[in-house]
């Protein structure tokens, strides 16, 4: 049996993958029941996991140091995907370029793909500042107080929808129960055939989960890990470490995949052409998570990183 960090290396690696896939234009307009089932257990169990590994005993300086680098990376990529959108024909882009636009995107409604690392500083902080202001009160009232916040500011304000925080605090509510994620996720060889009909289901019926946390998104968000922890127990020890390294850097390669996603469509142009949607969506995948990761290791040897967050982007091996 694998590492339970290497386990979920490989669960961030594959729900990665999908995230870039889901980001194809191409493969969204060809198959939008598709993406809105992929998009519907992705976007869940990504929360969940995030929750999970949540570090919530951080001193005040640790997490004032990680909190920072956070807003500087969602600052600066937020930003520049903001001023590209104006430019180029980017679904959803803004029609205006001013500061109150700008601020508005940052601060209310984030544009793009960033609207996750500003889902996550809100749970986050929100989280460790009830965890420190409740500690005479007990870990569990702090979570739950935690928990009532975030709802409350998901229908009292735009700044998180409902679902969010609801995935994200199951994450450290089972961290917190002391349920290891390998004693909870033991992978089972069914899990996949009832995944498949699950996603088939979804795909037909064609219903906006994503809103939602729906026995859908669940089942399948547990068929998937199932799935993947048993066929961990089944891969190569080097394939499991090439995946778990992918795993390890998700964050580098989520922040920066976009500008290969918007490359592809130049580059690949071919292969959507001649109608190559899936051969087109694959390609993608591979030339996204390599390259996101050869730019992170040149911002890193270059010093970019630690100029701008602080941090290098990438894990070393």
């Amino acid at each position: 049996m694998k590492s339970e960090s290497m386990a979920i290396n490989i669960v961030r690696c594959f729900l990665i993958f999908l995230v870039i896939l889901i980001h194809c234009t191409p493969f969204k307009d060809s198959y939008p029941n598709v993406q809105n089932g992929i998009l519907a257990f992705v976007v869940p169990l990504f929360l969940f996991i995030t929750g999970y590994l949540f570090n919530v005993g951080k001193t005040w300086k640790e997490f004032a140091d990680y909190i920072t680098r956070m807003l500087i990376m969602y600052a600066v990529f937020e930003t520049a995907y903001i001023i590209l959108s104006y430019f180029l024909p980017v679904r959803d882009g803004v029609s205006e370029l001013s500061l109150p636009v700008i601020l508005e995107k940052l601060v209310l409604k984030p544009l793009g793909p960033y609207w996750y690392l500003h889902t996550m500083i809100i749970c986050s902080s929100t989280y460790y500042l009830s965890h420190r202001l409740s500690l005479k009160v007990g870990i569990d009232r702090a979570i739950w107080v935690s928990l009532f916040l975030c709802v409350l500011m998901s229908y009292c304000s735009p700044l998180l929808g409902l679902m969010s925080p609801l995935a994200y605090f199951s994450g450290v509510i089972t961290r917190n129960c002391g349920i290891r994620f390998c004693s909870i996720f033991k992978g089972a060889f069914v899990a996949i055939p009832i995944g498949f009909v699950t996603l088939l289901y979804g795909i037909v019926c064609n219903h906006e989960y994503a809103s939602q946390l729906t026995y859908y998104c669940i089942i399948l968000g547990v068929c998937t890990i199932e799935s993947l922890v048993w066929c961990t127990k089944k891969f190569p020890s080097k394939v499991c470490r090439v995946l778990d390294y992918i795993g390890g850097n998700t964050l580098p390669v989520y922040l920066l995949h976009p500008l290969f996603t918007l490359l592809s469509k130049h580059i690949l142009r071919g292969f959507i052409d001649n109608g190559y949607v899936i051969s087109y969506s694959l390609t993608v995948i591979v030339f996204a998570t390599s390259g996101s990761l050869m730019l992170g290791y040149a911002m890193d040897k270059t010093g970019i990183s630690r100029l701008l967050f602080n941090r290098n982007m990438l894990r070393r091996l």
